[in-house]
Formats: C-alpha cells, sequence, structure tokens
C-alpha cells in the first residue's frame, strides 16, 4: 500500500490589521456675500510735486526778451555817427545832407531804402548807394560808388552824357571828349533817370559795343553809329571807319581790328576796314 505524506502546512500570516479612513477636515461654512456693498478702493498716494525750475527759466527769458525789445527801441541803439565810404566827387557833407539821416534815430526802425533813393535822386553823379547800421556801435556807414563816364548820346543837337549803368549824367551843347554814339533814338531822357531807347534791342545794342570795346582795348574810338543794327561802324581816330556789320562775333572782329591797327595799317593812312568776318579782314585804303 502505497506510503501517503500528509502535506506540509504553511504558517498562517498573521492578517494586516484593518485600514482606516482619515477623517476629512470639516470646511468652515461659506460666509454669504454682502449685497450691493461696494469694494473699498485702494487709497492713491498723492505726491505733491515742485515746479521744475524750467518753468522760471522759461519766465525769466520772456520778461528780459520783453524789456530789450522796449527798450532798444526807445533808450538803446540811438544814431550817433555817420560815416562815409567810396569814391565821388561829392563831399562827406553833401552825401549826409541828401540822405536826410538826423542823429539821434533809433537804428533798429530806422529803414534804410528811403534815404538810399534820397542820395541817388539828389546827386546825379552817383550810381550806386549801399548804407549800413551797426546798432551795436550807434552807426551809420554810407558808401557810395560815384558814376563813371562811358559815352555821350546824341540827341536833338545836344549830347547825352550816360554812365556805365547807364545812368544820364548831364545834358550838353559841347564835345565832351567820350565816344558819341550815333542812331541811339533816346526816349523822354531825364538828367538822373536811365538811359533808354525808342527801340529796345538799341538799349542793350550800345551797352554791349562800349563794353567789349573797353575789354579788347581797342582805344580812340571817336563815334559808333548803330542806326542800323546789320551795318554798325565805328569811327577811329576820324581816319578809319571800321565796319563790323551786325553784332556776330563783336568781340572776335575787334580783336582783329586792334591788331591791325596797331601793327598793320600805317598810323597815317586813312580808309576802311571791313569786318564783316574776323577771318576775312580788309583794308581798302583812300
Amino acid at each position: 500500500m502505497p506510503e501517503f505524506n500528509e502535506p506540509k502546512r504553511r504558517k498562517a500570516r498573521p492578517a494586516p490589521p484593518p485600514k482606516t479612513k482619515k477623517p476629512k477636515p470639516q470646511k468652515a461654512p461659506k460666509q454669504p456675500k454682502p449685497q450691493n456693498q461696494p469694494k473699498p478702493k485702494a487709497q492713491k498716494q498723492v505726491k505733491r510735486r515742485r515746479p521744475s525750475m524750467a518753468i522760471y527759466y522759461i519766465m525769466f527769458f520772456f520778461v528780459a526778451v520783453v524789456i530789450l525789445s522796449g527798450l532798444s527801441v526807445t533808450v538803446l541803439f540811438n544814431l550817433q555817427d555817420i560815416v562815409t565810404e567810396g569814391d565821388s566827387r561829392y563831399t562827406s557833407e553833401q552825401i549826409i545832407a541828401a540822405s536826410g539821416i538826423k542823429t539821434g534815430v533809433n537804428l533798429i526802425r530806422f529803414n534804410t531804402d528811403d534815404s538810399r533813393q534820397r542820395i541817388i535822386d539828389s546827386l546825379v553823379y552817383v550810381d550806386e548807394v549801399v548804407i549800413r547800421k551797426n546798432p551795436l556801435a550807434n552807426r551809420i556807414t554810407i558808401e557810395v560808388t560815384g558814376a563813371e563816364e562811358m559815352a555821350a548820346v546824341a540827341y536833338d543837337n545836344a549830347f547825352l552824357v550816360i554812365s556805365k549803368n547807364g545812368r544820364i549824367l548831364e545834358s550838353t551843347r559841347r564835345h565832351t571828349g567820350l565816344p558819341i554814339i550815333h542812331g541811339f533814338e533816346a526816349y523822354e531822357p531825364v538828367v538822373g533817370g536811365r538811359i533808354s531807347s525808342e527801340e529796345t534791342r538799341k538799349t542793350e545794342l550800345a551797352f554791349i559795343i562800349m563794353q567789349t570795346i573797353e575789354k579788347v582795348g581797342l582805344e580812340e574810338i571817336l563815334s559808333i553809329n548803330i542806326e542800323d543794327f546789320l551795318d554798325i561802324t565805328l569811327n577811329y581816330m576820324n581816319r578809319v571807319t571800321v565796319e563790323i556789320g551786325p553784332e556776330t562775333q563783336l568781340e572776335e572782329k575787334l580783336r582783329v581790328a586792334v591788331r591791325l591797327l596797331n601793327y598793320e595799317i600805317d598810323i597815317n593812312e586813312r580808309g576802311t576796314l571791313i569786318l564783316l568776318n574776323p577771318l576775312q579782314a580788309v583794308f581798302s585804303p583812300e
């Protein structure tokens, strides 16, 4: 008979202690919110700022400007000295008297334009006037540019002496020794006024010719005839007639004339120098 072995029994483990639940903490009962009660606002801290010093500086500046402005047109910058400069046939006393400027006037309010025009209107042999104010020195300086005679325009059996600036300096019947411009046809000339021709083109043409003659150094021109724009002629020492035709290439033509009259045409020769083309000059002796 088989042997029966009783199985070994495991030792019984002690049972784990029963889990106990931790009691939950009880919440405090909610307090009911008060109805229609505004929340208290946080109080802002109000800082008192002192006014900036820049405001005082600005105020002081404006006050100073107002005070100085008032003084500058009342007490300060009053004229004490008048000085004249420039080359003119008139004396300082004549120029100052013509200007009408008096010492004591306020230089800030003084307008120089009226005085400048009075000098030009009163003193015919003056072409330009510049008046400078120096309030800090309480001084006025009058700079005068005297008129330079340029030519004499033949007009109504007389001669109108004109300056390089186009001013009519005098009307005379005597010979002035200046180059005489024929065919100009002066329009309502007035001594002290500006010369102009009935034909506007001739006013400009006369000055262009005179300025070019001076530029190239063509001396001893006694007269200029501009009656015909296309047939301009010059009288050289009453012995050579220079025909230059129209004003085109005027400077080139006159430079050729200077060379021929000074070096190639004999001092005793008389005749006509034809310069319609500066490259084809022709001298025809009498």
